[in-house]
């Protein structure tokens, strides 16, 4: 049983997920998520005894966590900041080419459609941003940049990856993530010489 449960409970995290960047947390009813989870119906309750919002945040955290490996496999593998943002938006604009500008982040769906109002869903939204932003501020740390600054940085470079996510798929285009690639590489490229020791 325990191993078929964790599936199940997986399977209405993934689908939530996917539901969420694609049609909204109000547009996604949970009979839809439950059947194209293949899931028993009473076990959704069963799992997540607070409803959709507790599902909803479930999935926020597991898109999170997904989002910060890759952040810090990409800082592993590139050894700057810039070369991993530059990757991870690379990254991006080939999702958007092969797949249509249905996906997006499921952490900014929830944070602008349900996060204010849904506390349970604005922690997990909170969580992400906040562990996004030190991922890269640590790194910028790592280069030569003072603590605050560093931060500062870090959440410029994650505000403009979000806000990209959205142009691309306002304007149904990867103009946007490819322009705001050169902003973000420019933007954290440290100087030359100058504070480095």
């Amino acid at each position: 049983m325990g191993h078929m449960a964790t599936e199940a409970r997986e399977r209405m995290i993934r689908t939530t997920g996917r539901l969420l960047r694609q049609q909204g947390y109000h547009g996604t009813g949970l009979n839809q998520i439950v059947a194209e989870a293949g899931a028993p119906k009473g076990s959704m309750y069963f799992y997540f005894p607070g409803g959709k919002a507790e599902l909803a945040a479930a999935a926020v955290d597991r898109y999170a966590g997904k989002v910060t490996e890759l952040l810090l496999a990409l800082l592993a593998e590139h050894g700057t900041a810039a070369g991993a943002v530059a990757a991870y938006l690379d990254r991006m604009a080939t999702g958007f080419d092969e797949r249509g500008f249905a996906d997006g982040c499921t952490v900014a769906s929830a944070a602008a459609e349900v996060a204010p109002n849904e506390p349970v869903i604005g922690s997990a939204t909170k969580r992400a941003l906040v562990a996004w932003t030190e991922a890269l501020a640590a790194r910028l740390v790592a280069e030569g940049h003072p603590g605050s600054e560093a931060h500062r940085l870090a959440t410029a470079a994650i505000t403009l990856i979000e806000g990209a996510i959205v142009m691309a798929k306002g304007t149904q285009s990867t103009d946007p993530v490819r322009e705001v690639r050169d902003t973000v590489v420019a933007l954290l490229t440290p100087p030359p010489r100058g504070r480095r020791r």
